[in-house]
């Protein structure tokens, strides 16, 4: 018996040790963003250009509902919310575990990916829908997105649970196979 409970705390100290190396990975490639630079067209592999101009890479896209077709000002829509526990702007979990999140939320949000998560999700669901759509870059993520999930589930739950494999929120793991591509 002894055996086996030293053997369950080696395998959690082995994921944890495995988790603690994932994050801080994440963390360095997150600081090493330029963000004066748009965020979305350097996980995209777009050129880049500079924050206050357009980006061209989600025009026609709501930034309230999500959609493609029509612009925040058109939408009859409701504004989609991640679910407690994640920022409304950067979409990261907000759980200090992670270390991706510091204290402002919502629109005081200052994380290097707010206002760049939800359209990079969106689009590499796209991808995996359409994979003749552009923005080569998508491939890797849009893989990890299972094939038979529509777009309820895959914003309302999908994004939000625990991954078998990777045991980190799949929205966290699709920003994780993203920040790989980066040089």
């Amino acid at each position: 018996m002894d055996n086996d409970n030293a053997q369950i705390e080696l395998v959690s100290s082995s994921n944890l040790q495995d988790f603690e190396r994932r994050m801080k990975f994440f963390q360095l490639k997150m600081s090493s963003i330029d963000t004066s630079e748009c965020v979305l067209c350097a996980l995209l592999g777009n050129p880049n250009h500079l924050m206050q101009s357009t980006c061209l890479s989600i025009a026609n896209m709501c930034v309230k509902c999500l959609q493609i077709g029509h612009g925040a000002g058109q939408c009859t829509n409701s504004r989609w919310q991640p679910p407690q526990g994640f920022c409304s702007s950067c979409w990261l979990p907000t759980d200090s575990c992670y270390g991706l999140h510091n204290s402002l939320w919502g629109r005081n949000c200052n994380n290097v990916f707010a206002d760049t998560t939800k359209f990079f999700v969106t689009m590499a669901k796209q991808k995996k829908a359409n994979p003749d759509r552009q923005f080569h870059r998508l491939f890797l993520p849009a893989r990890f997105i299972p094939t038979d999930i529509d777009y309820p589930h895959f914003y309302n739950k999908w994004l939000w649970q625990e991954h078998e494999n990777t045991k980190l929120p799949n929205v966290v793991a699709l920003l994780e196979l993203a920040l790989q591509l980066l040089e």
